[in-house]
């Protein structure tokens, strides 16, 4: 209900795509994962060459070794991040906490409007023609735009005093 007040307002704003759970303090390079290296054939043709485990004594040495790795636990090595990067952290931690407040007040808005005690108490004024939930964004989004008109105003009017 609430999102589909001015859904482009509310798009800048969600940066879902920006959400980086898991990720806070990882800020240095994965471990080498292997890869895929590009080379020619006997023709000039590029083609990828890429290894792979294929006997079965490899592939049960490679999971032994795994076994063995996710065993032992490795020592927590304090980080020592720049300033730059502990920046990058918070901000990310910032949008990542908007988004979720963001989120979260949605769903209790949908919880709280489509509950039948809202309906039962929605009916007392009417029977469909008076609806208290789009007169309060009525009236919200009426004062919102009255601040904004008169702050762009002022602005305009300041900066053509040259102010």
């Amino acid at each position: 209900m609430s999102s589909l007040i001015d859904p482009p307002a509310q798009a800048d704003k969600n940066a879902s795509h920006d959400v980086s759970w898991g990720t806070k303090g990882d800020n240095g390079s994965a471990k080498d994962l292997g890869g895929a290296k590009k080379v020619a054939n006997k023709d000039g043709e590029d083609m990828y060459e890429v290894e792979l485990p294929t006997a079965r004594e490899d592939v049960d040495s490679v999971w032994a070794a795994s076994r063995n790795a996710l065993r032992n636990k490795p020592k927590e090595e304090k980080q020592h991040r720049d300033a730059a990067t502990k920046q990058a952290d918070h901000d990310r931690n910032s949008r990542t906490n908007t988004v979720l407040a963001w989120v979260g007040t949605n769903m209790i808005l949908i919880l709280l409007f489509t509950s039948a005690e809202f309906q039962k108490w929605a009916l007392k004024f009417g029977t469909g023609a008076f609806n208290p939930y789009l007169s309060f964004l009525f009236y919200a989004l009426a004062a919102l735009s009255a601040i904004r008109f008169v702050g762009s105003t002022l602005y305009l009017i300041l900066r053509l005093c040259g102010l």
